[in-house]
């Protein structure tokens, strides 16, 4: 948890594709004024995007520093909270039309604790409610080798590359998770997704790294099937009455 704390109190924020956050929201397909929980809101980006489609949200992240930035900027209908989503206390009593989890479950790297998340999360739902993933696709032989050297690089180059708890989990793995906790998939979709910005000019080797990703992405793209070609999965699931 200090890990995680440590690496999300940079402002630096990821780079998200508005194309892709609209088509998570048209996936969900909710109703007019559904209320729609961000899960580990972090700058509360998918808040956002399903607020400026006129849902009603609320956002939950573990890091009071976070939130306290993310209400500044905030749009009309977000609302904020700081909770962890292993404390089955920081959702106690309420209930979500849906719940998106956007690059969030990765940061678990042990599956007890994935348990724990879906568990709470899916007490969290109404009835027919929907759970959206939006995650690194452990699935994709690229993501996975990109993991391995991010891991190097956080130990002995840079902790801005990413925090040390990462795991990409596979799209198995989310599909036994989704099972345990009485949840239909609806929906596996890969996508070609970079967050990532480019560092300072003087910092050749994560420059270099970042293009080689990036050629490895485009590459596992063209020629892998779904759901492995993407380096990101979107997910969805819901609840079986």
């Amino acid at each position: 948890i200090n890990s995680e704390l440590q690496f999300f109190s940079c402002e630096q924020e990821p780079v998200y594709d508005p194309k892709i956050a609209q088509k998570v929201v048209a996936l969900a397909d909710l109703s007019p004024g559904s209320l729609v929980l961000d899960a580990g809101c972090g700058t509360g980006y998918w808040g956002k995007s399903f607020t400026s489609f006129g849902y009603r949200t609320m956002g939950i992240d573990i890091s009071k520093a976070v939130i306290e930035r993310v209400r500044k900027r905030s749009l009309p209908g977000q609302v904020f909270r700081t909770g962890n989503l292993l404390d089955k206390s920081s959702l106690a009593g309420l209930k979500f039309d849906a719940i998106v989890c956007g690059g969030v479950l990765h940061h678990f790297p042990d599956k007890i604790d994935l348990q724990q998340v879906f568990t709470n999360m899916t007490k969290s739902l109404k009835a027919n409610g929907k759970i959206i993933l939006i995650e690194p696709n452990g699935s994709n032989p690229a993501v996975c080798l990109s993991r391995t050297i991010g891991r190097f690089l956080v130990k002995f180059y840079s902790p801005r590359v990413a925090s040390e708890n990462e795991t990409m989990h596979s799209v198995k793995t989310y599909a036994e998770l989704f099972k345990k906790n009485h949840l239909e998939i609806l929906t596996v979709e890969s996508c070609l997704h970079d967050m990532s910005r480019e560092t300072k000019g003087e910092d050749l080797l994560l420059n270099f790294l970042s293009f080689v990703r990036k050629v490895l992405y485009k590459s596992t793209w063209k020629i892998l099937p779904e759901p492995y070609r993407g380096n990101e999965i979107i997910i969805m699931a819901q609840l079986k009455n």
